[in-house]
């Protein structure tokens, strides 16, 4: 069985990279047929001859290549055409990769650490060290592709990197089991955990919602006047727009029984199923707007 692991994941991670680099530098000159082709001749020959010193290698070397593109910007990137789109617009996979762009050093620090890790799979000293190392890291990266929807193929090549890390690290299991598990006699009394668990979920769960009128939170399309947009907010945030995100009033509104103050806005409101009807004053104007929730 443990034969039958190393050759599919020995075959897999060479196949994953060698697929990885072929389709950047070698597109221009085979057609992708080809490509596919010889990835899976490299997944054969690899499954038919494996072992623990090449999927260590493998491994690495996938990673220190990540983390290299990472460093000099070539991943991560997303265009300023897309940038200047409303984030509500954004599917997951970009929001993902935007938020990574808008830090320059913290995708260096990614990165390094990929790398510092893959570096110490290469000395029998610290390749222990490397593989606990690399399991947040990867289960993080997995993460990413599940919740941000970055797609099947690299959730298929993050959870083969993660797979042969944990068989890397199957030799180890001993030792780990009796570092982390030995008997101790320092363990806490078994109210400290109990109340680190307990203590914190009550005061969430009793605190003030931040939410003070569910009933109106939401963004309104104004249809009849030169105020165009209305969002209502938690923690009673208000901001009110005039065609587009330049001409913006942005405070706090203040609603007490059916009356509402927010900044130049001030009237009575009538909540009507996803409508807004408002009578009142803007800018010193009188004015009747209807709101339509969106």
């Amino acid at each position: 069985m443990r034969k039958i692991a190393l050759s599919l994941l020995t075959g897999l991670m060479s196949a994953f990279t060698f697929n990885r680099l072929a389709t950047r530098f070698l597109s221009d000159y085979l057609p992708m047929p080809w490509i596919w082709g010889l990835t899976g001749l490299i997944f054969l020959l690899l499954t038919i001859k494996p072992s623990k010193q090449w999927l260590s290698f493998v491994i690495s070397f996938d990673l220190i290549l990540f983390g290299w593109q990472k460093i000099f910007h070539l991943q991560a990137h997303v265009p300023q055409s897309v940038l200047d789109l409303p984030f509500s617009s954004m599917p997951p996979e970009t929001v993902n990769w935007a938020y990574f762009q808008s830090s320059y050093p913290y995708l260096v620090c990614i990165g390094s650490a990929q790398m510092l890790c893959s570096f110490l799979l290469f000395s029998g000293r610290t390749r222990l060290l490397g593989l606990i190392m690399l399991i947040p890291i990867l289960m993080n990266i997995m993460m990413i592709d599940i919740f941000y929807q970055i797609g099947i193929a690299a959730l298929l090549h993050a959870g083969t990197l993660l797979a042969g890390v944990i068989f890397l690290l199957e030799e180890y299991f001993e030792q780990l089991r009796q570092l982390f598990f030995q008997h101790s006699s320092t363990n806490m009394h078994i109210g400290f955990p109990i109340a680190a668990a307990v203590v914190p979920f009550l005061l969430v769960i009793t605190s003030p919602s931040t939410d003070k009128h569910p009933a109106l939170t939401g963004k309104y399309r104004v249809t009849n006047s030169p105020l165009t947009t209305l969002y209502l907010e938690q923690h009673n945030d208000v901001t009110l727009e005039w065609g587009n995100t330049a001409h913006r009033y942005v405070g706090e509104y203040q609603y007490r029984g059916d009356t509402l103050i927010a900044g130049p806005l001030k009237g009575i409101i009538k909540l009507e199923s996803n409508h807004l009807k408002f009578t009142g004053i803007l800018n010193k104007d009188s004015v009747h707007l209807d709101m339509i929730r969106e």
